[in-house]
């Protein structure tokens, strides 16, 4: 399994040697070998908002649809979709501990190999464009057994409320950036500069054996609309 960088290991039971482990500052995960599973009722909600995600950005059709009205199961646009309420991808699961300033949640690191199903319908009928990321993070409140969706490709929790974050004092917004986009293992997170009401920070992480560069983007009055951009090339809304 594929394992992103680290900031800051915190000690586990059964934690991999340190020859295993990579350290970037100020963010901080493991994996612990004995932890929490994630339920079936879980499971099958991380499933549903991965592919809602993808029936409403990976198909070659413009939907007039808000992105609620795609993740709403009892929406006539999911039913028609939706092959049956058994259905769920086949998901890889590992605990994880990061650094979140609330804690009443534990977290799971999650890949997706591919998209597959054990009644494999979709696969035929639905071909998905792009959308190819496979890394996922994801709370689960220890009090309410409810999800939290932090980073990758589906619809994402709003969270930016849980962090101290103050725009004047960039800073503040680096533990916050690190864990929105952890699906992308992004590094050397620098604060850039305030302009249009947009916070932008650089970032650095590896795409297919290359060093990028990204513009992260912060809405100066709505912490939770971040998005990002190639310093190079196109812009990806996240």
């Amino acid at each position: 399994m594929k394992v992103p960088p680290v900031r800051h290991l915190k000690k586990a039971p059964f934690a991999a040697s340190s020859k295993c482990i990579l350290f970037v500052c100020c963010f901080c995960f493991s994996y612990i070998a004995n932890g929490q599973e994630l339920s079936e009722k879980n499971r099958a909600l991380i499933s549903e908002n991965i592919i809602a995600y993808r029936f409403r950005y990976g198909q070659n059709w413009e939907l007039k649809l808000l992105n609620k009205q795609v993740l709403t199961k009892n929406t006539m646009f999911f039913r028609d979709l939706w092959t049956s309420e058994k259905t769920a991808l086949h998901i890889e699961v590992s605990n994880v501990k990061i650094d979140y300033p609330n804690n009443k949640f534990h977290f799971f690191y999650i890949v997706l190999r591919n998209l597959s199903f054990p009644d494999d319908t979709l696969r035929d009928q639905y071909h998905f464009l792009f959308l190819s990321g496979q890394d996922y993070l994801v709370g689960i409140n220890n009090i309410t057994d409810t999800p939290i969706f932090l980073s990758g490709d589906f619809f994402l929790s709003s969270y930016a409320s849980d962090f101290q974050l103050d725009k004047s004092k960039p800073k503040s917004f680096y533990d916050y950036l690190y864990i929105r986009y952890f699906n992308m293992s992004i590094t050397n997170i620098k604060f850039y500069k305030i302009k249009n009401k947009h916070i932008l920070f650089y970032a650095d992480f590896n795409l297919q054996n290359e060093n990028r560069r990204i513009i992260i983007s912060v809405n100066e009055d709505n912490y939770d609309e971040v998005e990002y951009k190639f310093k190079d090339k196109f812009k990806i809304t996240m």
